[in-house]
């Protein structure tokens, strides 16, 4: 994702995989190009998941110009050491998450509210969290 080689329709495009001069538009919007940048952080739709998961989380911020500044965000810049592998994992269940619901749009044709993908993000992140607290040796009682 980070390397641009991300499938994303301006890629595509770039390819010529839609033939010379086309470029369908972002599914989410239908106003930009598809960009990873448009798509992850600048879409409307996207900009308001990343809006409604960092009021859960409590968090605020101003979204950086690419995709390595808002990975460290979440991976350097906020919190404390504890939530750091927290707020990673937010982050690629978000990622991962926007991704999906644009090939759901895309291939079956089925959109998803903004309020679907984040209440979907929220239960993957306590999934995520239940999984990792597993996976902890217990505590010695010592």
């Amino acid at each position: 994702m980070l390397h641009n080689r991300l499938p994303t329709r301006k890629n595509l495009a770039y390819r010529k995989a839609f033939g010379i001069g086309a470029e369908p538009p972002c599914p989410f919007c239908s106003h930009h190009s598809e960009s990873k940048l448009h798509l992850f952080m600048h879409c409307s739709y996207s900009w308001s998941v990343w809006c409604k998961i960092l009021l859960w989380l409590g968090m605020s911020m101003v979204m950086p110009g690419d995709m390595l500044s808002l990975m460290y965000c979440f991976t350097c810049g906020m919190g404390r050491d504890k939530g750091k592998k927290g707020l990673m994992l937010v982050w690629h269940t978000v990622m991962w998450s926007i991704w999906l619901a644009r090939n759901e749009l895309i291939f079956s044709n089925k959109r998803y509210t903004i309020d679907d993908l984040v209440e979907g993000i929220q239960i993957k992140k306590v999934l995520g969290m239940v999984v990792e607290e597993k996976r902890r040796p217990p505590e010695s009682p010592l």
